[in-house]
């Protein structure tokens, strides 16, 4: 297993996290603080997480709106100058989507509207969505963003679109995808995508081998590897058992040594498994040990306790807490 110290001098991620700090939808002085605790020498790239799009619709009533507002400009500059670089998730859901409170839905009613949200959904919609995700990395990168992450995974919009189980325009939506990624790079600017590797459902992800090489064969930066639906099993997305988190660690690994010249991130807890002798293509993302702990690189003595008291909206509250932060 590699040391802390060895760990330091590899590119690590604070990967993106809906903190709910905000005031109108923007981030306030707590989500600044949050953002410049969580970012350092030690930490690569410090993402900001789950960003709607202009026009966009949120995953619930707590989220932050990317905008030319100053706020932002601030935000960007407090993580930059602590010396990581500032990045941001892009994101959207649709028009009526509630993310459920439990941790796993109760019976297939709780997602089998998934089918329906994209199934036929027509090129000029699919144009407007993906003019909307470019608007908003354009105002990103305005406002001073080095990375942007484009959030395909967890059920959200794009995660359908792209993929051939729940929209017949998958093709096309691969397309598009393409083009923003070559865009943002185009400006030197970073761009990663995360997506789900598997989605929860047994019946989607056996069938789901042509889809995962389609969007392998784009080429942004990074590709952010998660796993799960959040209203199917969050349990999925946010793993806490050991045989969960060593299952997980064990696919990244697989998709990392079968795509060598791609980047991969590999997260959930990652720390926590073996990951000895990790490929040269591998880099590590870590999120509940730094919220817990923003200075867990250096100290990992205290270290997410699995309390679940960050999942707020599971709990009914309107940001992010921790019992050890």
């Amino acid at each position: 297993m590699k040391d802390m110290q060895s760990l330091n001098k590899e590119k690590a991620f604070f990967l993106a996290v809906n903190t709910g700090y905000h005031s109108g939808g923007e981030p306030d002085d707590r989500m600044i603080e949050f953002y410049g605790e969580r970012s350092g020498p030690n930490i690569y790239c410090s993402i900001v997480g789950n960003v709607v799009i202009p026009n966009g619709y949120s995953t619930n009533n707590n989220c932050v709106y990317i905008s030319s507002s100053d706020t932002w400009k601030k935000l960007v500059n407090r993580i930059s100058s602590n010396g990581s670089i500032p990045g941001i998730q892009l994101s959207t859901t649709w028009e009526g989507y509630s993310g459920i409170k439990k941790f796993v839905a109760s019976s297939e009613n709780d997602f089998e509207s998934y089918f329906d949200i994209v199934k036929d959904i027509e090129i000029h919609t699919l144009d407007e969505i993906f003019d909307r995700f470019k608007h908003g990395a354009e105002l990103a990168i305005e406002c001073g963003f080095k990375h942007i992450q484009i959030h395909a995974a967890h059920g959200y919009l794009l995660s359908l679109a792209i993929d051939s189980n729940f929209c017949n325009n998958h093709e096309y939506a691969i397309l598009k995808l393409n083009e923003i990624i070559k865009e943002i790079q185009q400006k030197n600017i970073e761009c990663s995508i995360r997506f789900s590797l598997k989605t929860g459902l047994q019946s989607i992800d056996r069938n789901r081998k042509k889809d995962i090489l389609n969007l392998m064969s784009l080429d942004p930066d990074f590709f952010d590897v998660s796993f799960g639906f959040y209203n199917i099993n969050k349990n999925m997305i946010y793993p806490t058992s050991n045989s969960m988190l060593n299952s997980r660690i064990k696919s990244c690994l697989e998709l990392a040594k079968s795509f060598s010249d791609k980047k991969i991130i590999i997260s959930g807890k990652s720390l926590h498994g073996d990951i000895a002798d990790l490929p040269e293509n591998v880099y590590l993302g870590i999120c509940r040990d730094l919220i817990a702990n923003p200075n867990y690189l250096n100290d990992k003595s205290k270290k997410c306790e699995n309390c679940k008291v960050c999942h707020y909206h599971s709990r009914g509250e309107e940001n992010l807490s921790c019992a050890q932060w």
